[in-house]
């Protein structure tokens, strides 16, 4: 299985990101939210999960939504969650009908990876 991890935030969220390498994701990281969007495009795999932090710009609501929507017209196929400061509903309602996955706080310890993980592990029925 594979996630990607777009923005330069990764060392807040570096718990939660060894649970799932810890489960053998492999984790490509991306600074920006087009190379990205590239590797999207080329890859023969496409990522299970994708996490979007709130680096370039993505910490508020519409910037979060627009660029979850660039990484879902890509490959709508994957599921994306955010590592956010924004309130669980103001997040809730600025991500209505992307098929978000709850996100992540920032910073993210291993007890929010585990969280993301078994919902992850529910969308896809299997015991990850």
């Amino acid at each position: 299985m594979e996630l990607y991890y777009i923005g330069t935030m990764k060392d807040s969220c570096q718990p939660a990101l060894d649970v799932f390498t810890g489960k053998g994701f492999a984790l490509s990281c991306f600074a920006s939210l087009d190379a990205a969007c590239e590797a999207l495009r080329t890859a023969g795999t496409k990522p299970e999960l994708i996490l979007v932090d709130e680096s370039e710009n993505r910490g508020e609501p519409e910037a979060m939504r627009k660029a979850v929507m660039a990484l879902l017209g890509i490959n709508a196929f994957s599921h994306v969650a955010a590592m956010t400061h924004l309130d669980a509903e103001v997040y809730h309602d600025a991500m209505e009908g992307l098929g978000m996955l709850s996100a992540l706080p920032c910073p993210a310890t291993a007890a929010d990876g585990e969280r993301l993980l078994k919902e992850l592990a529910g969308l896809l029925g299997t015991s990850l």
